[in-house]
């Protein structure tokens, strides 16, 4: 006679609660799904026809002083509180599980949008973003969920924000979860973070905004030759990375070193900005898409062009600008990539797009989220390409990023002194400390004086 096995009555309870639990979450996912999605989609939708409209005229960017002077003083004056309209600000709001009022939702919607319409060189992600955690905030209040379920609810919104903004919702989910650690992803709000994001993404296109969506037709195929070109790419991409990083982080420092009033900063650097589109190109300025479309079709781009808009980017943000970092570095990582091809003579489309998932892994220390962004942008086949040059390009880039309230959880190479846990901020590298107040220029002056002066020493010892 068969026995029949009765499961214990803990095993079946443990199991409604884990059902429980992935529908209430499922629940609250949706919700936040489709408020985000709908609130991002208007943004993009009013992004897209100021953009139209102003960028008709050849120099639409001659207003950038005045526009700089007005969002850094609506930014410092209005709702001063109220202040979280940046990803990073965002993080650490998510790291100290802060309140986001809708005063912030209304700053990250309004600013954002005179900035980039003028010229600035900001992207679209971090208004996204920013509005996602503060409805996710909002909602987390209303539902009256606890201080933890809060934290996952913003969470949330900044997935559903980034998916919502790039049309990649898988992407965008991850790297809401990805970007607040290095190292490390809270898979606890994994699920609900991709759910929202699918869900706003769909309401968004729903609205009728339409996604970045390069037309490139690459299918890179196998051999050794290639897959060195590969990792060479990746350590090049790296040292882009870090250089990106170490521009926008000098320039901040210089900025608050500078005692002038911000009005005066916010003009000059309008009046730099005026100065790079003349001299230089407007397509440093603004979102950027268009160009990196032309630089993923044409494959051409000039050698210095990563650098210019890493300039263009840095120069809006420290002058007051509003606006995200991750939309520069894909015209950032798609001109480094093709300058790369240019000169060791290989094809400038395909590493045109590995350079652009590279570098934006490597700025932001999200590789996980940037490689499978490379999948849903290009496919798999040169996808799985570009997410070996992503590794490498993370690593390299070091203990450092464009959000320095990123939390450190783990340690890229052996010997380096790092504090696991602490802020990008206030991890102490070799002596310095990323997100620092002295100038690199100045730190190699002095660690040159300092190895001159001992070996003068030492000589003098000697005799």
């Amino acid at each position: 006679m068969k026995q029949i096995l009765i499961p214990d009555t803990a095993d079946i309870s443990e199991e409604y609660a884990l059902i429980r639990e992935v529908a209430r979450w499922t629940f609250f996912a949706i919700i936040v799904g489709i408020v985000v999605g709908i609130l991002v989609g208007l943004f993009l939708l009013a992004l897209e026809w100021s953009v139209k409209k102003i960028y008709a005229y050849q120099y639409y960017f001659l207003g950038l002083p005045i526009l700089l002077m007005i969002v850094a003083w609506g930014e410092r004056t209005l709702w001063k509180i109220h202040n979280i309209t940046s990803t990073d600000r965002v993080i650490r709001a998510i790291h100290h599980n802060l309140k986001v009022g809708w005063q912030s939702i209304v700053k990250s919607f309004v600013f954002p949008l005179v900035t980039i319409s003028g010229g600035g060189a900001t992207g679209k992600e971090a208004p996204a973003a920013d509005m996602g955690a503060g409805l996710g905030s909002l909602i987390a209040r209303l539902f009256r969920l606890s201080e933890d379920d809060h934290k996952k609810l913003m969470i949330c919104g900044v997935s559903a924000g980034f998916s919502a903004a790039f049309g990649t919702p898988l992407a965008g989910a991850i790297f809401g979860t990805e970007v607040l650690f290095v190292g490390n992803i809270w898979y606890e709000v994994l699920l609900p973070s991709i759910i929202s994001g699918i869900v706003a993404f769909h309401v968004s296109a729903l609205l009728g905004v339409e996604f970045f969506r390069p037309p490139i037709f690459v299918h890179p195929v196998f051999s050794e030759q290639f897959f060195l070109f590969v990792i060479l790419g990746g350590i090049v991409f790296g040292i882009v990375s870090f250089i990106v990083v170490e521009t926008y982080n000098e320039l901040g420092i210089l900025y608050r070193r500078w005692n002038a009033p911000q009005s005066i900063k916010s003009f000059f650097s309008g009046l730099a900005l005026i100065m790079v589109g003349v001299s230089l190109s407007r397509e440093y300025l603004g979102l950027g898409f268009e160009e990196v479309k032309n630089i993923l079709i044409l494959g051409s781009a000039p050698l210095l062009a990563f650098y210019f808009k890493t300039l263009a980017m840095s120069l809006t943000v420290h002058g007051g600008g509003s606006g995200g970092l991750v939309t520069p570095l894909f015209f950032i990582g798609a001109a480094a990539g093709s300058a790369f091809a240019h000169v060791l003579g290989l094809d400038q489309s395909t590493f045109a797009a590995i350079g652009m998932i590279s570098i934006l892994a490597g700025a932001t220390n999200t590789p996980i989220a940037s490689s499978v962004l490379g999948v849903e942008l290009f496919g798999m086949e040169l996808g799985t390409y570009a997410t070996v040059s992503a590794l490498i390009s993370f690593l390299l880039t070091g203990h450092r990023s464009l959000f320095p309230s990123q939390k450190m959880t783990i340690i890229k190479a052996r010997g380096i002194k790092i504090q696991k846990g602490e802020t990008i901020g206030k991890t102490y590298v070799r002596g310095a400390v990323p997100h620092r107040e002295e100038l690199l220029i100045s730190m190699l002056y002095n660690k040159a004086k300092k190895f001159y002066l001992s070996k003068v020493r030492k000589s003098k010892e000697h005799v």
